[in-house]
């Protein structure tokens, strides 16, 4: 599925070369008769249909990238193994910052108060008591200058404790992406209703 729109777009890209190159029967014909969406009213109706779908692929492009990152969840074996004593405890506006002490590697715990409420005060009592923690991690692209960041899905102490598991933060993620979904929808609505002013107006050009 995450390959889906890229395999489009590049089938899009074959087709229409080879239908400016005459390799397509009677594409031309379609395009300039039988598909006559613009009465005429356009040199290169193929250009412009073209560019419209293209376009259109393009734009869903957001929405399908945060469909499959809603379901795509994450086990052990899609993330890495950390045992860390972390180092320094940075609570920003929507997520916790965490650091090792000479290492360059970044920890982030996203979107933590979905987790409940105060539950880090217990994570940082243990980090001031250099308690060493079990983490899984899935590494992050490199942003901010980090090289090495990851954002935990599993967080358990030295003494057992688990403070959130993979299916919590599988379920939060699934939570925000589909929460964004809606707004992400409006470039492709907004395209085909580009579109769609677009062919009635060539259409009706000589009504006027």
């Amino acid at each position: 599925m995450k390959y889906i729109l890229s395999i489009l777009v590049f089938l899009l890209l074959i087709l229409f070369f080879l239908h400016l190159h005459g390799y397509l029967k009677d594409s031309h014909d379609i395009f300039l008769d039988k598909w006559n969406l613009f009465h005429g009213n356009v040199e290169r109706p193929d250009f412009a249909i073209f560019k419209g779908l293209l376009i259109f692929l393009l734009s869903l492009h957001i929405p399908l990238s945060t469909l499959y990152d809603a379901y795509d969840y994450l086990d052990a074996s899609d993330t890495e193994y950390f045992e860390v004593k972390f180092d320094t405890y940075d609570d920003e506006s929507s997520k916790i910052m965490l650091t090792v002490k000479d290492d360059p590697t970044e920890f982030q715990i996203s979107s933590y108060k979905s987790y409940g409420d105060d539950w880090h005060k217990d994570l940082l009592i243990k980090i001031n008591q250099a308690e060493t923690f079990y983490v899984y991690g899935e590494h992050l692209p490199r942003a901010r200058g980090v090289s090495h960041e990851y954002a935990i899905y599993e967080l358990t102490d030295a003494s057992g404790h688990t403070y959130f598991t993979f299916e919590q933060t599988n379920e939060i993620d699934k939570q925000l992406a589909l929460q964004a979904l809606p707004t992400e929808l409006l470039y492709p609505i907004l395209w085909l209703i580009v579109c769609a002013v677009y062919t009635w107006k060539v259409r009706n050009k000589h009504k006027a």
